[in-house]
């Protein structure tokens, strides 16, 4: 019996249209009386359970057979003996997986086993038989440590195939061993994403515990595509195992490892290659490759990178964004060599660059200046660009306006310009500036935006002098400054122009956002027409603390005086912080630069503990971990000098944003060792001292001086 016709090519005829509406209503009470309880449905429904049954049945037998013809070359990893504390229940008592990658008893497994010192390692094979192995070399890159065992049979080895092509949304299985008698594991999920981990991993949505890691993702015929690693995407979690079970795994393409397991097999360890560049975009996602800094004495400014350049290629690969220059860069380690081709005024120049395993630290300076970016009149541009031609070399870099940044703006027809809003008294390297300077050069590098400002003095080499090329009412002054490091005492006096600050009245307010189950309370003004550049304090309560809003009625005063809009903002849990909060904590802070003009530069997250005599709490180590996983948002972290950090991986300060850490505690006084470790990566720890309500938020305002 034919099928009606239900879709005709009709134009303009509303008749035809009604006999089709009639049609589809018809069709429609067909429908759902022959799918009612007097129907066929129960035979339908039965037909669709045995084809999903067929469907399960067939794939576990596929993953079955798949498991089987690698389980045999996958051990488990026990740690015996461990000394140092123990971060949570992963260190504490979860063995690792392993995979034979060699037949004569090498295996490869995750990070895991090397976190703390052992007495010693086990490798339980399929048939229990245990053996002591020992660490050959790591590949700290890529999370994974190659162990050797000392076995008299030869051992069956995984196979390297690199014939297969990996397609994003297909099946993959994550296997590895647990328990003394290493019983076998399996998790089946499909592959999400590759190129993860800034282009070293491959994510997929398999749930894998902490036993999984350093076993094998396989496909549907079995074969390993690559071994999992214990990692969570940039500031996703406080620890590398705090996504285990949560349906996103991550793991290291087997082609990789086949080209770096020779070096780890000659017992050589790997380390990221770095290359000391700053992009002038803060956003990864944004187009624009054009560098904002070159860190000091690193392998770029060995090669002759310098700020103001545009990257064109990395290793061969034409890249247009931020977050391609990482991805590329992310395949490559320390001592290697790759190509960077640039782009500087209308030249075209090829350079080589031996990436490190480590550069210098960054040691933060700044001038004691309140920066803003404006437009100038076509007068100053002339004398500047006259200024800028008469001071340049031939290889002077002329930094560009993002068009990000420029697209859109009611004054695109004048240039962008760094101007001197405020000093701040008492500063010495401030003492030469004067309000309404014209900052167009530092060195031979022109600038024309307050962040190639900042991040030009963040990764400057600290004890030496800078040359400013300023213009002064028209005319270009040169100067000779030498900053001042930012590490040591927080900064105390206000500019003038901040101390006459417009009465307006402030209030408190219960603050929501949807789908939140934190309770909050806002501290901030009612009218905000004559009000420009705030702070922003973000005060995370200690669990059962209370009402936000009696805390917030406590700090209104002095959130007044210096104008730091506060947020309290109580956990969900009475009794205590959860992982899953950090994002909610960083989607408070986005809504409340919404609701007043908060500088993005003053932005900080703080606890009660920052004040003096303050203890150390559940909060401080939230604090801690929300700043450091949002840097893009928060400049500063307050806690106390008691405070536990959390088990966060910490990543070397890049000096693409400003962060720093304040501790109540003299200048003089010894800091915390968790806080020498900041410091040792770059970021800047100030001691505030007796710290004061008024005194932590006068901190927050000043983060915005450079």
């Amino acid at each position: 019996m034919p099928r009606p016709v239900l879709f005709l090519p009709i134009k303009n005829c509303c008749g035809l249209r009604l006999m089709l509406m009639l049609r589809y209503l018809v069709l429609g009470l067909f429908f759902v009386l022959s799918t009612g309880p007097w129907s066929g449905t129960a035979h339908a429904q039965e037909a669709a359970t045995s084809t999903t049954l067929q469907y399960q049945q067939a794939m576990a037998g596929a993953v079955r057979t798949a498991a089987k013809k690698v389980l045999s070359s996958v051990v488990s990893i026990e740690v015996i003996g461990a000394s140092g504390a123990a971060e949570g229940e992963v260190e504490r008592d979860a063995p690792t997986s392993g995979v034979v990658v060699d037949a004569e008893g090498l295996i490869l497994t995750s990070s895991l086993v090397a976190t703390r010192p052992t007495a010693s390692l086990l490798a339980v094979f399929e048939d229990g038989t245990r053996h002591a192995a020992r660490i050959v070399a790591r590949d700290e890159h890529r999370d994974l440590v190659l162990l050797k065992v000392d076995v008299e049979r030869a051992i069956e080895p995984i196979v390297f195939d690199s014939s297969k092509e990996l397609r994003v949304g297909q099946t993959v299985i994550a296997l590895g061993r647990y328990g003394n008698e290493s019983s076998p594991l399996v998790s089946r999920g499909i592959l999400s994403a590759q190129q993860r981990l800034d282009g070293i991993a491959l994510q997929c949505d398999a749930r894998v515990s902490p036993s999984f890691y350093g076993g094998p993702l396989i496909d549907l015929y079995g074969r390993v595509i690559g071994i999992l690693i214990p990692a969570v995407a940039e500031g996703g979690a406080e620890s590398p195992t705090s996504w285990y079970d949560s349906g996103i795994a991550f793991a290291i393409p087997m082609d990789v490892i086949a080209r770096k397991l020779g070096r780890l097999k000659q017992g050589n360890s790997i380390q990221k290659g770095m290359i000391g560049i700053v992009s002038r975009s803060s956003d990864p996602y944004s187009d624009g490759t054009t560098i904002s800094a070159v860190r000091a004495r690193s392998p770029a400014e060995l090669a002759g990178v310098e700020a103001g350049d545009e990257v064109l290629e990395v290793a061969g690969i034409p890249v247009r964004r931020q977050l391609q220059i990482r991805q590329v860069l992310g395949s490559y380690d320390a001592g290697e060599t790759i190509s960077v081709k640039l782009k500087r005024k209308d030249m075209v120049k090829d350079v080589k660059v031996t990436l490190a395993a480590s550069i210098p630290a960054l040691q933060p300076q700044r001038l004691g200046l309140v920066l803003s970016d404006q437009f100038s009149s076509a007068s100053n541009q002339a004398v500047a660009a006259g200024e800028n031609e008469a001071t340049a070399s031939d290889d002077e870099t002329q930094a560009e306006t993002p068009p990000e940044e420029a697209a859109g703006d009611p004054t695109a027809d004048g240039a962008r310009q760094v101007v001197v809003d405020a000093i701040v008294p008492d500063f010495q390297a401030a003492e030469p500036f004067e309000v309404g300077d014209v900052i167009t050069g530092i060195g031979p590098t022109s600038v024309n935006a307050v962040q190639d400002v900042r991040r030009l003095l963040m990764t400057a080499s600290p004890n030496q002098t800078l040359s400013l090329s300023l213009l002064r009412a028209g005319e270009p002054v040169a100067l000779s400054i030498n900053p001042e490091t930012i590490t040591g005492s927080a900064l105390g006096a206000y500019p003038s122009v901040w101390n006459s600050q417009v009465d307006t009245d402030w209030e408190v307010k219960d603050w929501k956002l949807p789908e939140a189950g934190n309770a909050a309370a806002y501290a901030g003004p009612k009218e905000i027409d004559q009000l420009e550049r705030l702070g922003l304090l973000v005060l995370l309560m200690n669990p059962g603390e209370g009402s936000p809003k009696v805390v917030a009625e406590s700090w209104l005063k002095f959130a007044k005086k210096t104008g730091v809009v506060l947020c309290a903002i109580a956990a969900e849990d009475q009794q205590r912080w959860l992982p899953k909060e950090v994002e909610v904590i960083a989607r408070f802070a986005a809504s409340l630069q919404k609701q007043a003009p908060i500088d993005s530069s003053a932005i900080a997250i703080a606890t009660s503990g920052a004040l003096a005599n303050g203890d150390g709490n559940a909060a401080d180590s939230m604090a801690i971990a929300v700043a450091l996983a949002k840097r893009q948002i928060f400049s500063g972290v307050a806690v106390s000098s008691k405070s536990r950090p959390p088990a966060i991986r910490l990543a070397e300060n890049d000096g693409q944003g400003s962060f720093q850490m304040m501790l109540p505690s003299s200048a003089k006084g010894e800091i915390p060792g968790w806080a020498e470790v900041m410091i040792k990566a770059g970021y800047p720890v100030v001691s505030g001292g007796e710290t004061s309500q008024e005194s932590l938020l006068q901190w927050v305002r000043l983060l915005q001086v450079i």
